[in-house]
Order: structure tokens, then sequence, then C-alpha cells
């Protein structure tokens, strides 16, 4: 069964009301897999990650009922044909600046590090993947010699380096502009404080400016 999402924001859950997995934006489509009374288990079929089968796949999770609206089909997805630009996308990552960290945010009310990047790619029509780990598999791989504008750069803990956990979006000179955590707000990152991170994270880069 096919819905819209109909609501300004709507969260999408792990459990009912529990593990924020991430937000879906009015007119994002989702696929019904099961009825619970109130609650809809959907497909997120605009944000795929990669499963531990080693698959692309939409995201899963829980949906209150009102927050879609029921359709038969849906019209046909545009991508855009337009080349990034690498400008307005700091511009559009800058006019986040000071709004709160909340994980699985995906909104002006609040974004995580990846919903970040996400929302300033999807803003010129470049569909990325939800997650920092999944958004490195999918970027054009990078070293930190060749950054530029609009790059990104992965952050693994050095004790634990199968999976990246963060991401931060290269301005220039130095600079980038990140979601920290939680209590924190979406705010500039300079090169010195880059560098002190590097002891306890393994820093990868990763590209999407040729999309």
């Amino acid at each position: 069964m096919k819905c819209l999402i109909k609501t300004a924001i709507a969260d999408l859950w792990r459990e009912r009301e529990k593990g924020r997995e991430t937000q879906l934006l009015r007119g994002e489509k989702v696929e019904v897999i099961e009825k619970a009374g109130e609650w809809l288990y959907v497909s997120a079929l605009e944000q795929e990650r990669f499963t531990e089968e080693k698959e692309w796949h939409p995201y899963p999770g829980w949906l209150h009922r009102n927050a879609v609206e029921f359709m038969e089909s849906f019209s046909p997805s545009h991508s855009s044909q337009a080349p990034l630009n690498l400008r307005q996308l700091i511009s559009d990552a800058e006019s986040f600046l000071n709004i709160p960290y909340l994980w699985g945010g995906r909104s002006r009310e609040g974004v995580d590090c990846s919903g970040l990047i996400n929302l300033i790619f999807r803003a010129q029509g470049f569909s990325i993947p939800r997650d920092a780990h999944d958004q490195y598999l999918r970027s054009q791989k990078i070293t930190r010699e060749q950054l530029q504008l609009g790059d990104l750069i992965f952050f693994t803990p050095r004790e634990k380096l199968e999976r990246i956990t963060h991401v931060v979006l290269y301005k220039e000179k130095g600079w980038s502009i990140e979601a920290p955590e939680t209590g924190k707000v979406v705010s500039y990152l300079p090169k010195t404080v880059l560098d002190e991170r590097e002891k306890k994270y393994q820093l990868s880069y990763g590209r999407f400016s040729t999309l």
C-alpha cells in the first residue's frame, strides 16, 4: 500500500514511539508493510540504507497513521539534471547554523549530522543515503589533500573501526560545518578542533560533487 507523508514532519521509529530512526518530510513516499491500530510499519522509499545483507533497501520503521495520505499510485520521481551548486550547498548548510542537534532529526526543528547532509543535497534535487556510514559507502573516495568545497569528512571511532559514526561538510580554508551532538547546535568546526579529534577518530573523505 502506497502513502505520501502529509504532515510537515513525521518521526519514523524503530519501535512505536521508541528509538527515532529518522524523520520524513511532507511529500515523501512510503510503502506500508504492516498495520497495527494507529501505527503503520513502512519502508521510507526516499531514504536508503545498506543492510547487513550488503544490499541497499529503504529505511524501515513505525509511523503514526495520521501522518500519511493513502495513494493508489505514485507520480514519477525526477532527479535533478543540473550540476551540483557547491556554493549553494554551503549556503544551505549555513542556514541551519544554531539549529539544535536532534538524534534522527531531519528538519529545521532539529537535525543530526547525516540528516543535515542529506537535506542540503536533497534541496538541490540530489538523493544520497540517510546515514553517515552509508553516505561514505556511496561517495567518491578522496584523500585529505584533495578536500575542496562541498566534500564530506567522515569519523570512525578508533576503538571501534567497523562503522562510521559522524560526518561533517567541508567548507574551505580548513573550516567545516557540523551538527555535533545532543545538547549542541549546528556550528562551524575549525581545523584546530578537527586535528584534535583525529586522536580519537579515524578520518575518511568523500565527495558527491560529481553527481
